[in-house]
């Protein structure tokens, strides 16, 4: 018999709210992400975690999704699952992206 892996994506964020480019950041769930995953709970959308093996990246909205949809239960946390950070891009959005890109004088610059 085969296994299956189910991916679970975290519920909306400030940073999905407002458009930012955002990875490393550890946010937090907004109230609409949490709405989201107790909707489609409701409509049944997640996997029984019965005998299963849970886990996740350990970051904040990670382990808030988790709980929402599994509760309490027991499992590990792994940190290379985490997203990574998009430099200094990170929280803001495109248009202070597009600021930021306009105003160095070369790539090399971005890198710093």
């Amino acid at each position: 018999m085969g296994n299956t892996l189910y991916l679970i994506r975290h519920g909306d964020t400030e940073g999905t709210l407002k458009d930012l480019f955002y990875g490393s950041t550890d946010l937090p769930l907004a109230e609409q992400g949490v709405q989201q995953i107790k909707t489609l709970c409701d409509k049944g959308a997640y996997p029984e975690a019965d005998g299963a093996k849970l886990y996740t990246s350990g970051m904040l909205r990670t382990e808030q999704t988790f709980e929402h949809i599994f509760g309490d239960r027991d499992h590990e946390i792994i940190s290379d699952l985490r997203e990574v950070g998009v430099g200094i891009f990170e929280m803001k959005t495109m248009e202070e992206v597009l600021q930021t890109v306009s105003g160095s004088s070369s790539s090399g610059a971005l890198l710093e």
